[in-house]
């Protein structure tokens, strides 16, 4: 039997059951159906247990003798653990946390990664340099051609979509943000969080008084995304970021929004970089300069649509995902 385990946690199921249901499709082409569990009372010497965090991995490995694992790194734990902690806390998570990721790496038969930058992680951290891997980054939607609609590219509309987590740097957002208005005095700027209060606190601070802050219904995210030009994606340089693939990058260039986005996103900057209608800039004043010139020529929604779609022929391509990591669990059956 093949289980994907689930504990009973509060899992995000419409940023993750996309990525879930690709692993799951890839097992089931390969003759071995997935089955959801949320113990492993059903689990035996021989089944196969996929698992989305290395702690779970630890768990079933400690757990479960003569079971087989594979294990999708969806981040760096230890990093991430340690950034979100304060004080001896930080050194404590950190530990536990790196050793569930050793116990992961090597007690896994097969690992899937975000990106190629996060397996390069690995081998400079733990010396782990097996090609037991195969990388797909994170996203949870196809293109939508409606969605290129010709008024969306003729006005400098900014948009956020998400939460107020520290490594989202909303903070240096709304920074950003005040500096491209005195810029392009035109700009307009929406936010869309479940944190409106918070959100809206940071906007005052910067000194802003003309931004959009609403809680928008997932269902209704879409819609409400259309209406925009320009989506930020700004991270600061720390190896969370690095590794990482934001699954918002490809719900801008899936709905037609031009990402703002920084190159310390590895993955994006190698994959993504050279690309006529995406901003990647380093600093604020780079930022501009490459705001300026889109701002200065006429957008074609049509031409978006057309370098968009070769992202998602490829770079976002489902069925080349399913194919991939079917044939690494052929591979380490």
């Amino acid at each position: 039997m093949t289980y994907l385990y689930l504990p009973p946690r509060g899992y995000n199921m419409n940023a993750l059951d996309f990525y879930l249901k690709v692993m799951e499709e890839a097992s089931a082409n390969n003759g071995e159906p997935v089955t959801r569990i949320d113990s492993l009372s059903r689990v035996k010497r021989g089944d196969k247990v996929i698992v989305i965090t290395v702690n779970d991995c630890a768990r079933v490995l400690l757990k479960k003798r003569g079971v087989k694992v594979y294990t999708w790194y969806q981040g760096i734990a230890p990093e991430e653990m340690a950034f979100n902690a304060s004080g001896i806390n930080k050194v404590k998570q950190y530990i536990i946390w790196s050793l569930c990721d050793i116990v992961s790496l090597w007690g896994s038969r097969a690992n899937l990664y975000v990106s190629e930058a996060m397996a390069r992680h690995y081998k400079r951290k733990y010396f782990f340099f097996k090609k037991n891997y195969t990388v797909m980054p994170c996203f949870n939607q196809n293109i939508e051609p409606e969605s290129f609609i010709q008024t969306k590219y003729e006005k400098p509309k900014f948009v956020y979509s998400g939460s107020m987590a520290k490594w989202q740097c909303f903070d240096q957002i709304v920074a950003t943000y005040a500096e491209i208005k005195k810029a392009i005095p035109d700009a307009q700027f929406s936010v869309f969080t479940n944190m409106v209060d918070k959100a809206r606190k940071i906007i005052s601070d910067a000194g802003l008084n003309d931004v959009e802050v609403r809680n928008v219904p997932y269902q209704e995210l879409p819609a409400e995304m259309n209406k925009f030009k320009y989506g930020f994606l700004i991270r600061n340089s720390h190896s969370l970021n690095q590794v990482a693939t934001p699954t918002k990058m490809s719900s801008y260039l899936g709905c037609g929004i031009i990402p703002v986005f920084s190159p310390v996103i590895g993955d994006f900057n190698a994959r993504l970089g050279h690309l006529k209608y995406i901003v990647k800039a380093g600093d604020i004043a780079e930022m501009i300069a490459k705001l300026r010139e889109l701002e200065n020529v006429e957008i074609k929604a049509e031409n978006v649509l057309s370098e968009y779609k070769t992202v998602f022929d490829d770079y976002y391509c489902r069925e080349k995902y399913v194919k991939q990591i079917y044939e690494l669990f052929r591979k380490y059956n």
